[in-house]
């Protein structure tokens, strides 16, 4: 216990690392494919997920990476920050269309070098979280599946490529041919997830009619 307790971030094992991707992974599938269908499961998701991460990157930086330590801080702020998204169901709905229009214009425009590009990225974000609370069906369907292929693409990449992952996603020799196979390969998933979940909303209407009729 004693040894657990003191162990740094950066001495995980690969095997460590790969775990965390691969429950990544899964929380990705059921973003992408089951997203507004288990809405409020999801809202709790991302309020645990945005409000651990803060607390975890402050406890690591305050611990020195210690991982009970940041483990314990993003336990307590996730849960915090699940309960906050669950009860302020607007605040949920706009944070959930801020984070999928963030992902979308983060991958559209991560490889313009002008000042302006991560103000539009903010400012599309932005937009996204103000849609969300006008059409919320719609912007909820679509920015689950952009978030939920996100997370698929991000740790399968990781779990593929394993150690020294970041020498090859940033070798120009293949950089730019990396950034667009990445691009296609989310921007299809995400799609797949979105028309999944409108094909799921059309299935249950129609069901409902006919036990009406």
């Amino acid at each position: 216990m004693e040894q657990w307790l003191s162990i740094r971030l950066d001495e995980l094992n690969t095997e460590e690392l790969r775990f965390l991707l691969v429950v990544m992974g899964a929380v990705g599938l059921l973003y992408c494919f089951l997203g507004y269908r288990l809405f409020k499961l999801i809202l709790g998701l991302t309020g645990f997920a945005l409000a651990g991460a803060v607390a975890g990157v402050g406890a690591g930086w305050l611990s020195q990476g210690h991982v009970a330590i940041m483990a314990g801080a993003a336990l307590f702020g996730g849960l915090c920050g699940a309960m906050a998204l669950f009860f302020l169901y607007k605040t949920g709905v706009f944070c959930l269309g801020f984070l999928g229009m963030l992902v979308v214009a983060h991958n559209a425009l991560q490889t313009r070098a002008e000042p302006w590009a991560p103000w539009a990225i903010l400012g599309c974000a932005a937009v996204g979280g103000l849609l969300a609370l006008f059409m919320e069906r719609p912007v909820m369907t679509l920015a689950t599946a952009a978030i939920g292929a996100w997370l698929i693409f991000f740790s399968a990449t990781f779990y593929a490529l394993g150690e020294g992952f970041a020498g090859r996603l940033t070798d120009p020799a293949n950089e730019r041919t990396v950034y667009y196979v990445l691009l296609a390969g989310w921007a299809a998933v995400a799609l797949m997830g979105a028309a999944f979940q409108f094909a799921s909303f059309r299935s249950r209407r129609s069901k409902a009619m006919a036990r009406r009729g």
